[in-house]
């Protein structure tokens, strides 16, 4: 059995599997003896029963299908940290998972949505992106990533304008993509999706000539 407990509690949550390993109740994530803990507030995002090297060597012993199964453990707690606002921990799971499994979409969207809740948004912009590239259709993602760069231009206007400028137009840029994922998938709420992006895409518009009159 497989065995993967909450971050944010001792609650074990059992998987099927053909392995037959023990659930270590005291670490979130437990496979074939790597017993991984996932620290909320620490910057060491990897830590084992003994020692994270140790962990580490384990983890490398482990077949493609294991490594598979323990990226897939990984990645629902990482989720679940998520849902349940302890971002740090959700990153700190997804960091591992996406070591194991770079291939998968949801984790850098979730992780990149975590660090955008903590304020770290060039870090968020660079995994929007990677979700992106694995899953290029996401409207969701699109959407975010060109959110997420609004709030980083804003943040750069202080220190460096040109940089916050080139930001914020490439934005623009994705809000284009945005458009084009939701109307390739319309729904009853589409054409509101499109009409909050195309003023999006205005508001930074018009705000850049604005500056450049000014």
């Amino acid at each position: 059995m497989l065995g993967i407990t909450s971050p944010v509690n001792n609650n074990v949550r059992v998987f099927k599997s053909t392995q037959s390993n023990p659930i270590v109740k005291n670490n979130p994530v437990s496979f074939k003896g790597c017993n991984i803990e996932l620290e909320g507030s620490s910057k060491d995002t990897f830590v084992s029963s003994s020692s994270a090297l140790s962990a580490k060597s384990k983890i490398g012993s482990l077949d493609e299908k294991e490594k598979e199964v323990l990226a897939e453990n990984l990645a629902k707690a990482g989720y679940s940290a998520f849902e349940a606002g302890n971002y740090q921990a959700c990153i700190s799971a997804l960091d591992k998972s996406l070591e194991l499994n770079p291939n998968n979409a949801r984790g850098y969207h979730t992780k990149a949505s975590a660090e955008k809740e903590l304020g770290l948004f060039a870090q968020a912009i660079e995994n929007y992106t990677k979700a992106i590239q694995l899953r290029p259709d996401s409207a969701n993602s699109l959407r975010l990533l060109a959110l997420t760069k609004e709030k980083y231009a804003k943040e750069l206007e202080t220190s460096d304008e040109l940089a916050a400028k080139s930001v914020r137009l490439s934005a623009v840029g994705d809000y284009a993509k945005y458009i084009s994922a939701v109307q390739a998938n319309a729904s009853f709420d589409t054409p509101l999706k499109i009409a909050n992006a195309l003023e999006r895409k205005a508001e930074i518009l018009m705000g850049e000539k604005s500056f450049e009159s000014a």
